[in-house]
């Protein structure tokens, strides 16, 4: 992929999805193996380095990854402990060995590792506490990852997307605030209808894929992360916060905003996305108004991040993109 931001944190998958046996994640324009031991999580290309087999389909036995094709078996550091062709006693050349990479799990996903620098001690995150009861959905979307993402600091869709479930959200917008700190980012306004009702809505980014949504008194956190140029993993992660700590009523609680949100509202924001042009938003040639400025922010941050990413991995942005690009934008109306 060519529009990466690397070296940071991607989630890749939810915790919950991630139990005894391994399991394959396509994510970043490549494919992972994910598995579980009592040290932790830990993640490899899911090519297995003896023929290529997919590591996602085999076991974990005695703490160790074992290859679904031969039986051989990869310590969590990628070591090829034992090739069972060859007896114990043989040994393993180091081109046997496999390539990990770095993994952990947190705020109910895993995540990995991206670049070459070494990783820091987790991705940045929310302020609030991690919640113990959580109950999440996920999805493939069929649209450029950095759209998804744009979208959660743009407000004034919500009473034409969603306006069957949100009945009086008002159509202007009004009131907004955005706080720009670099690698995250903030928006929040009103929306007011003619008489003056106010719905009060919010949104929080954190680059490069975690975003943080709030409508009237509902909240939600969600990710977003590349399958591949034209398709995005979409995961988002409920939890209660208004029942009392009974853990049946909480996980009632978590399930209906969960159905709410992923099931009615982002199912008609999928079918917006997916109608959209491919590709990253054509920022420059599109006809922004102030109520834009957030997306618009995010666009421009992104852009930068990537640009500045080394590698191949993170090759420079498509020309539809590239800060060259001359830029066609009323800066009174949105940010510089």
């Amino acid at each position: 992929m060519d529009t990466l931001i690397t070296n940071t944190w991607y989630a890749v998958e939810r915790s919950a999805n991630l139990k005894a046996r391994p399991t394959t994640v396509e994510r970043l324009g490549a494919r992972y193996v994910l598995w579980r031991t009592d040290g932790g999580v830990h993640a490899a290309p899911a090519q297995c380095p003896h023929r290529g087999a997919n590591l996602g389909d085999g076991t974990v036995r005695n703490g160790c990854l074992t290859c679904p094709y031969h039986g051989i078996e990869f310590a969590t550091d990628g070591t090829a402990v034992h090739r069972p062709a060859q007896g114990n006693e043989a040994r393993v050349p180091a081109k046997a060995n496999l390539n990990t990479i770095p993994a952990l799990d947190a705020h109910g996903y895993v995540w990995i590792w991206h670049g070459d620098d070494p990783p820091t001690a987790g991705p940045e995150w929310f302020t609030d506490d991690d919640p113990r009861v959580i109950v999440g959905a996920d999805q493939i979307w069929d649209v450029h990852y950095s759209r998804f993402m744009e979208s959660a600091l743009d407000f004034h869709h919500v009473p034409f997307v969603h306006g069957r479930y949100t009945p009086g959200a008002g159509q202007q917008i009004t009131d907004i605030e955005l706080d720009d700190q670099g690698t995250r980012m903030a928006m929040s306004a009103s929306l007011t209808n003619q008489k003056g009702r106010s719905l009060a809505v919010a949104g929080e980014v954190i680059m490069p894929c975690s975003l943080k949504v709030t409508i009237g008194s509902t909240t939600f956190v969600a990710v977003g992360t590349p399958v591949n140029e034209h398709r995005t993993w979409v995961a988002a992660n409920y939890h209660p916060s208004y029942t009392a700590r009974i853990p049946g009523i909480r996980w009632v609680e978590a399930w209906l905003a969960m159905f709410v949100d992923f099931k009615l509202f982002q199912r008609q924001d999928r079918a917006i996305f997916e109608a959209l042009d491919d590709g990253p938003s054509p920022l420059e040639h599109m006809a922004l108004m102030p109520a834009d400025r957030g997306a618009a922010l995010w666009i421009r941050r992104w852009r930068e991040l990537a640009a500045q990413s080394p590698g191949d991995a993170a090759a420079t942005p498509p020309d539809s993109i590239t800060s060259e690009t001359p830029v066609a934008l009323d800066l009174n109306e949105v940010p510089a």
